[in-house]
């Protein structure tokens, strides 16, 4: 209002009723308003005035409230003052006792729609009216100050409270401490209303928050899931600070189809931190959008560390394997196999795009088998670990083949594939070849059958044997026969007046049978793989194995004087042949494990050195136990390995040539001596070949193969050799400058 308004007013009443005022003088009301006007004697016209000089102009003229004035004067300035209610907050509040100079002047600032709040909670008809106290009045002006667009969630609040007779100092409050937040306000209200929990001891602990933000949604849950509130869950509640987080768990949990939620899971769920939420909330998510989400799987998560877990949840998920695989799930949780495992194989499949229906069913079938990852064990599950760290990754073909290997396989298999990956020569052609080499199985052996005339029947001096219906010979009968700790031999003839034995009739001492057969059926294949004829049958509980008769002489049977009457071509082509048996044994994965002078037939005629006595060969990493013979052990190497055979090939070529090496066993130990410092080209030969099988350094020895080439090497050059040929063919043989795929498959 301007100050010329009221002037103008004063004027119009003095000219109204100038006879009256000569003759009784100027009404009381209009002399308090010119004395009021006084003051603003130095003011210009068009000076506004403020609330306080309102506040003091219906303090001094108090009849310009009342509603029956029938003095002009009083109407007019009452009409000015009545725009957007002003005037009758004033008379509800000063006759209240209420109104002063402050709460005026914030009524007066106050915007149009504030003011018609006002007006409908203090003065309007009675009925619809809110109580009214200095508390009360203080939370709608501070409110309406605040916030004053948002009349009518401030309205809403102060209404529900008033319904509920529940205006109190903690209700009003919680109003005013959280004015950015009125309107999870009375979301929160109506909320604990419904939850029976509407009082002021469960108010104050929201009043106590910083941020009420996600509260009000997370009592909704609460109710929703039908879980008692009382006073202590409320306080819980109230200062915990993940409720934004713990919202989303709770809906995840009333989403699932199979989930019950009790109250002790809130009360955990409150317990936890922030970064349980951002570790399980995905996990449970997924549980629960692939309908798998029960309340034993909850428990799993709740109390468990979940990223292995979770990580296959979401592999699974990716490549939609996941709610048709509810077994495997359930057997993690139920800790009948190690997530973790689960996991790096899982993860290996969906690296190498292998990961489907079929070979996540053979992988669980296999975790079943082998749940747990045991000590110095190497299963399918370590291939998948060292096949992600050598960047190398299986089709589909090779993966079934791995599922399908046998635990001796497996540990024999991944043995090499790390010796291939160590050397970054692991790819699908080397896998291929290690796959060939470690399952590569001998011929089958079968039992032959045996029919036998006896001497006695025949009155002849030996006995006929028929084996299999088709091959034929005569066993001797004698009061001494060739023995060993295996058993005796008797000799085999083709007629019954042959002079020369044909076969050589091992009878084994060891009385188990069944331990016999086996022992026989190892030797028959043996004999078989290096192209000798072999057969076993079994007679009166005990084994015989019919093997071609060796005529001549085992190695250890020459003395020194004797070895050097043989040209050394000849003793060269011998041991090209000892060493090419051996490299049969070692194309197929096995270990002779007993190499020795006493084990080579020489045979001087036919220029060969043929091994024999096959009891302690084995595949590779086999687990059995075997015998050895000490005074040709390899003393650089521990374990199962083809580089022992080298060894004491080393020795056994030392003993071949005695005017190079003198050597000797004694008491399970070898004794050598070498008998010159010049070599001719030949012994300088012979001297590099027992240097690279029997090199200090297991990995840098040659193999039988190398070994073997070399020889021939040596033959084919044997009288052109000289220092520049012998090192090309020592360079290009025996010295390992660089490891390839077939020595790896060697060691």
């Amino acid at each position: 209002m301007k100050l010329y308004e009221l002037r103008q007013l004063l004027n119009e009443y003095d000219q109204t009723w100038y006879a009256r005022k000569s003759i009784y003088g100027a009404h009381e009301r209009a002399k308090k308003l010119k004395q009021y006007l006084k003051k603003f004697a130095n003011k210009q016209d068009n000076y506004e005035l403020t609330s306080a000089d309102i506040f003091k102009l219906l303090q001094k003229i108090p009849e310009i409230t009342a509603p029956d004035s029938n003095l002009q004067l009083m109407q007019s300035i009452r009409k000015k003052l009545e725009e957007h209610y002003l005037l009758d907050i004033y008379i509800v509040l000063n006759n209240a006792g209420m109104i002063h100079e402050n709460n005026f002047a914030s009524i007066y600032a106050l915007s149009f729609e504030s003011r018609s709040l006002l007006h409908r909670l203090f003065c309007g008809f009675q009925s619809q009216r809110i109580r009214l106290n200095q508390e009360i009045l203080a939370t709608v002006l501070t409110l309406t100050s605040q916030l004053p667009h948002s009349c009518v969630l401030i309205e809403q609040s102060l209404r529900f409270l008033e319904s509920k007779n529940h205006l109190t100092s903690t209700a009003l409050n919680l109003l005013t401490s959280k004015t950015n937040e009125l309107g999870i306000v009375v979301t929160l209200l109506q909320e604990l209303d419904k939850a029976n929990c509407f009082d002021d001891e469960c108010l104050k602990h929201f009043v106590a928050r910083k941020s009420l933000y996600s509260i009000d949604t997370l009592i909704s849950l609460l109710n929703r899931a039908k879980i008692t509130l009382n006073e202590e869950l409320i306080q819980k509640i109230g200062t915990n600070d993940q409720a934004h987080l713990l919202i989303e768990t709770l809906s995840i949990l009333l989403s699932a189809k199979e989930f019950d939620l009790k109250m002790e899971h809130v009360t955990s769920l409150l317990k936890q931190d922030f970064s349980f939420f951002i570790e399980k909330n995905s996990v449970l998510k997924l549980l629960q959008k692939n309908d798998l989400l029960d309340n034993q799987i909850f428990d799993y998560v709740d109390t468990h560390d979940i990223f292995s877990f979770g990580q296959i949840l979401e592999i699974l998920s990716q490549k939609s394997l996941l709610k048709d695989n509810q077994e495997i799930i359930h057997t993690i949780i139920n800790k009948k196999l190690d997530s973790y495992r689960a996991y790096r194989a899982i993860h290996y499949l969906k690296k190498a795009d292998v990961l489907d229906q079929n070979t996540l069913t053979s992988y669980y079938k296999l975790l079943l088998i082998k749940p747990k990852e045991g000590l110095f064990v190497t299963d399918v599950f370590s291939f998948f670990e060292l096949f992600e760290k050598s960047h190398f990754y299986m089709n589909q073909e090779e993966l079934g083949v791995l599922f399908s290997l046998s635990d001796a396989n497996l540990q024999q298999f991944y043995g090499v594939l790390s010796r291939l990956s160590a050397s970054e020569l692991l790819d699908h052609q080397s896998f291929a070849k290690a796959l060939q080499r470690v399952t590569d199985k001998l011929s089958p052996v079968s039992e032959s059958t045996m029919s036998k005339k006896s001497k006695k029947e025949t009155n002849t001096p030996r006995s006929e044997f028929l084996l299999d219906n088709k091959h034929s010979f005569f066993a001797q009968h004698s009061d001494s026969y060739e023995s060993g700790g295996f058993g005796k031999v008797k000799k085999g003839y083709r007629f019954l007046d042959s002079d020369e034995p044909l076969y050589g009739i091992k009878k084994l001492n060891e009385p188990d049978l069944n331990k016999a057969q086996k022992a026989a059926i190892r030797e028959v294949k043996y004999h078989r793989l290096l192209g000798r004829e072999a057969f076993y049958f079994s007679h009166k509980g005990k084994a015989h194995i019919v093997s071609e008769w060796q005529r001549e002489l085992s190695l250890d049977h020459y003395h020194a004087n004797e070895l050097l009457q043989i040209p050394m071509e000849k003793r060269v082509l011998c041991l090209s042949s000892g060493l090419s048996d051996l490299n049969t044994l070692h194309q197929h994965y096995r270990i002779h494990g007993d190499v020795k002078c006493q084990n080579f037939v020489l045979n001087l005629t036919m220029e060969s050195m043929k091994l024999i006595d096959f009891g302690t060969s084995h595949k590779r990493g086999s687990t059995k136990s075997f015998g050895w013979t000490a005074a040709y052990s390899d003393p650089y190497t521990f374990g199962d390995h083809f580089c022992k055979d080298l060894y004491a090939m080393g020795l056994v070529t030392m003993y071949l040539f005695p005017e190079i090496y003198t050597v000797s066993f004694e008491n399970g130990k070898a004794n050598i001596s070498v008998h010159k410092s010049n070599f001719t080209i030949t012994e300088q030969a012979i001297v590099n070949l027992v240097q690279a099988m029997m090199h200090s350094e297991p990995h840098l020895r040659c193999t039988s193969e190398h070994a073997l080439n070399y020889c021939n090497e040596l033959i084919n050059h044997f009288n052109q050799i000289d220092d520049s040929l012998l090192e090309t063919i020592t360079n290009s043989n025996i010295n390992r400058t660089h490891a390839t795929i077939e020595d790896k498959l060697r060691m």
